[in-house]
């Protein structure tokens, strides 16, 4: 089994604090932690992060974390989560500073799966 921690399992071996309230829409990185701050800009929309979907192995991660909020817009995703798809539309979403979640791929049939 392997260790979790410094393996392809890791969901934060990169850390990315460069996404804010004026990103545009973006397709996150398996391997990365995004710390996101929604009260930095001025937000108009939800922000939009489409799941990985290339190259993927079972175990993939990446992580999503709000470092400040919006009092309206929030963090919208696209993909599918255990086999339910979801596009941008407040489906599922981060909106309050301090939520976070971190996404493991499953397969092709199930897709990821939030954690």
């Amino acid at each position: 089994m392997p260790e979790i921690g410094l393996t392809k399992f890791n969901a934060g071996v990169a850390e990315d604090t460069s996404k804010d309230g004026d990103s545009a829409p973006f397709t996150a990185d398996v391997g990365t932690t995004y710390i996101i701050s929604m009260g930095t800009g001025t937000p108009a929309a939800d922000l939009d992060i489409t799941f990985p979907s290339t190259s993927l192995s079972a175990g993939d991660a990446f992580t999503v974390m709000l470092d400040s909020a919006d009092a309206t817009y929030g963090v919208d995703f696209i993909g599918t989560i255990a086999t339910v798809s979801y596009s941008s539309g407040g489906s599922f979403r981060l909106l309050l500073a301090g939520d976070h979640i971190t996404f493991r791929y499953k397969s092709a049939t199930v897709g990821w799966l939030a954690y």
